[in-house]
């Protein structure tokens, strides 16, 4: 049987296929503008923007060229009213960027409270790590945020977490000088004499700085010279 073909059919459909394959390209384009976007609100700590983005069909998980999302990003620059809209809009408290950080991470190293306690609130996982194997305790222990700190016990996190170093929460604090932290967590069963993987304890590292009242109090708590 012979098969005849037809020039201008032919022409027509590719120009169909064309347009539509264009339109597609078009189509997703415009959704990356969205969803970069959203992150650019998030950093810019622009409420308005992400509102109006996300009604405009934004991906409220959206993530960077590092996948940091727009709410680690919002977490990270203490933008309590984006995050609290982002997690209402169904934002997944516990995704992971490149480095391996979460929202309540991003969070928990700045010290604000309400933006700490929010991803707990919906879900945040406690004992999430990032890839240097730190906690949120580890952050607000080193920066000295008390009530952060609290905050996160009472939740439930590890004061004896060990990040790649072996370092723990109360090595963090003490060694930062931040002696109602450093008591928080002996209250609550940190190990003073842990050891990271210098041989390094907390007391070591107060002595040779000579953080008498750290030293005196670590002691008092079972602390080795």
């Amino acid at each position: 049987m012979k098969r005849y073909f037809v020039p201008g059919i032919a022409k027509k459909m590719l120009i169909v296929t064309t347009i539509a394959v264009s339109a597609a390209w078009s189509g997703l384009s415009e959704a990356q503008d969205k969803n970069q976007a959203l992150v650019g609100a998030a950093a810019r700590m622009d409420l308005n923007e992400a509102q109006t983005l996300l009604g405009e069909g934004a991906d409220v998980n959206a993530k960077d060229r590092n996948d940091r999302s727009a709410l680690m990003t919002a977490s990270v620059r203490g933008a309590l009213e984006i995050v609290r809209l982002l997690l209402e809009k169904g934002a997944d408290v516990n995704a992971k960027s490149k480095n391996g950080e979460t929202a309540l991470l991003s969070a928990s190293g700045r010290g604000g409270f309400e933006v700490v306690k929010l991803p707990l609130e919906n879900g945040a996982d406690v004992h999430a790590r990032d890839k240097k194997n730190q906690t949120a305790l580890m952050l607000p222990s080193w920066a000295g945020h008390l009530e952060v700190v609290r905050l996160l016990i009472e939740k439930g996190a590890d004061v004896n977490a060990k990040d790649e170093n072996d370092r723990t929460a109360l090595m963090w604090a003490a060694d930062q000088g931040h002696l109602e932290v450093v008591a928080l967590l002996l209250e609550q069963g940190a190990d003073a004499n842990a050891k990271d993987k210098n041989g390094e304890t907390a007391l070591l590292e107060a002595s040779r700085k000579g953080l008498a009242e750290i030293v005196k109090l670590l002691k008092a708590h079972g602390a080795n010279e």
